[in-house]
């Protein structure tokens, strides 16, 4: 629906995505314009939405949550310091609770404080994202519109509403293993391993709260995918009942494109394998890169799992709209 009004449209996840309308003629009205939208799909879809209006992404997104549901917003980049700065930084889009908690170590606390921190300060402490967000809590984001980049599957994940408050922890385990065999699944669909694990946890009182983890070698079997999962559950759960869990591993790429550190207990599996390896290096030596190719970069038939995650996967069939 979206398309029809500009190709220029980027989906984020299945209900949110960005619009440029920088070349569309909306008569100097961009409200009126939004409103129309907003009407159409809630007459056409039965769905209420929420939009922000804004010269950038980050601007946007942030716009899009400040009135809903079924809100229009406008901001503006003269605007920033007086709407956002005065908010806590957990409130800014794209910091989590461990990023919020390292910039409080520094004195950092409002959006207003990061806007105005010292560079090196931010730099030392996060690396380059404390540039990026710093940027971000000044109004600008030069990130372009982007139609293509719902290909690049960044995260595959899994999340369950509960049918009612649960706070028995076998129960909760049992979900965990159910949602870890999911993930595991549609990242063995697409061939994919990640670098990090997100639980999510929603309480009774539609309280939510993320807890993430950075592993150092590939991630995508389902024991270890639970295990990680479990831990950080039970490092954070303080025992209130659960409306909703979710797991999710990040940072995916191609098993067959990675690197396995090797470490005192996985060197013996490695050995084993160098004499393949050298077999293969000669094989594409005399024959030609692509002639040979490791067994796990051989294109899976497409399985259901790989159709259904709520990560950006779940638009695969975007080219048959075009």
């Amino acid at each position: 629906m979206l398309r029809s009004y500009t190709h220029l449209v980027e989906p984020v996840s299945i209900d949110e995505g960005y619009m440029d309308l920088t070349e569309v003629d909306m008569n100097n009205d961009a409200v009126s314009f939004a409103r129309s939208i907003q009407d159409r799909i809630i007459r056409e879809l039965d769905l209420p939405c929420s939009i922000g209006i804004a010269p950038n992404k980050f601007l946007a997104k942030t716009a899009s949550n400040i009135k809903k549901p079924m809100g229009i917003t406008v901001l503006r980049k003269r605007q920033v310091n007086e709407i956002l700065w005065p908010l806590p930084v957990i409130d800014m889009h794209g910091i989590g609770e461990s990023t919020a908690k390292k910039l409080e170590t520094i004195g950092i606390i409002s959006i207003g404080d990061l806007a105005n921190a010292s560079p090196n300060l931010l730099k030392e402490k996060l690396g380059k994202n404390g540039v990026r967000l710093q940027n971000r809590a000044n109004g600008i984001d030069n990130r372009e519109v982007d139609p293509e980049s719902i290909y690049d599957t960044k995260s595959v994940g899994n999340s369950t509403t509960l049918p009612f408050d649960e706070s028995n922890i076998e129960d909760l385990e049992k979900v965990f293993i159910r949602l870890s065999k999911k993930v595991a699944a549609r990242l063995d669909a697409k061939n994919l391993a990640g670098r990090s694990i997100t639980i999510h946890i929603r309480d009774a009182n539609w309280k939510n709260k993320t807890r993430s983890k950075t592993v150092t070698n590939r991630l995508y079997k389902e024991q270890e995918i639970n295990q990680l999962a479990l831990d950080l559950f039970q490092a954070s759960w303080n025992g209130d009942p659960v409306r909703l869990l979710g797991v999710t591993v990040n940072n995916v790429y191609d098993k067959g494109e990675s690197v396995e550190q090797l470490s005192i207990f996985n060197f013996e599996e490695h050995a084993k394998e160098e004499p393949i390896l050298k077999l293969v290096e000669q094989l594409q030596g005399k024959f030609g890169e692509n002639s040979i190719k490791r067994g796990m970069k051989l294109k899976k038939k497409p399985l259901l799992e790989s159709k259904t995650s709520f990560s950006k996967d779940f638009l695969d069939d975007h080219d048959h709209h075009k």
